[in-house]
Formats: C-alpha cells, structure tokens, sequence
C-alpha cells in the first residue's frame, strides 16, 4: 500500500505524488508531477501501479544492464512465448521490463 507522499507510477499517467488515501472505498489521490491535474484511483483498481524508482536504484539497474539476461522463450515462435513475455509485461517489474527489451 502506497502512503501520502510517495511517488507512484500510475499506468499511462506516468509519476504521481499521493496526496491522499481516501477513507470509504480506498482510494489514492493522485497529482501527475508533469502536468496539472488530479487523479482518483482505487486501491484495488485494474490500473497497474508502482513504487517510482529513486535516484540509487535506477542507477544500480543502469549499471547492471550489460550482464543482465535477455528474456528468453523455451519456443520463441509459439504461442507459449507470447504468453512468457505478456507475463512479464505484466509484472510491472522494471528489471522484468529491461530483459524484454535486451
């Protein structure tokens, strides 16, 4: 669970501060930090979300780029490495995200 404060990626809406957690149906208030604006997003929404990654931790992905393993499909002309990759899409995991592109 997020807190207010923390910087979130918020599906194709990009980095958002929360700026509150409502109370009823829980809920984050969102403020997109690259433009104007105020998002209401369920805490148990469809939208994927993610912790933003601090300075440190980008870096240390930066640098462990050159030794990391490309995402590899046991088939990688059937169907089942479609699924594979589609999976780690969905994990929202930056090294995950990384591995797909190598």
């Amino acid at each position: 669970m997020f807190h207010t404060g923390d910087l979130i990626i918020y599906g194709g809406e990009g980095v958002c501060r929360v700026t509150a957690v409502g109370p009823a149906r829980l809920y984050y208030t969102l403020a997109p930090v690259y433009h104007k604006g105020t998002v209401y997003a369920p805490t148990d929404g469809a939208v994927p979300m993610r912790p933003a990654l601090n300075r440190e931790d980008a870096l240390a992905l930066i640098r462990a780029i050159p030794t990391m393993q490309p995402a590899q499909a046991e088939r990688p002309d059937s169907r089942q490495a479609a699924a594979e990759y589609n999976a780690l899409l969905k994990t929202y995991e930056t090294e995950n995200l990384l591995r797909l592109i190598r």
